[in-house]
């Protein structure tokens, strides 16, 4: 349970699960699954695209796509 501030303060609600963030609507492809193709070491959106067996449409999500990976990345010491 996730407890509100202000108005609701002290009144407890059930927390939802988070939804989960469509990168690329043309593929159904999630976040969660660029995450974890990042963590297990592809650092390209063409590398992602190829293992989930798909290439990008419009090119829309190419962008978020890049972010993601920037930021899966881990970074060098």
């Amino acid at each position: 349970m996730q407890k509100h501030a202000g108005c609701c303060k002290g009144v407890a609600t059930a927390r939802k699960p988070e939804s989960p963030m469509y990168v690329c609507i043309c593929n159904a492809l999630r976040q969660s699954q660029i995450e974890a193709l990042v963590r297990e070491g592809l650092r390209c959106e063409k590398q992602i695209y190829r293992r989930l067996g798909c290439r990008p449409q419009c090119g829309t999500c190419l962008p978020v796509a890049r972010a993601l990976i920037r930021e899966a990345a881990p970074q060098p010491a």
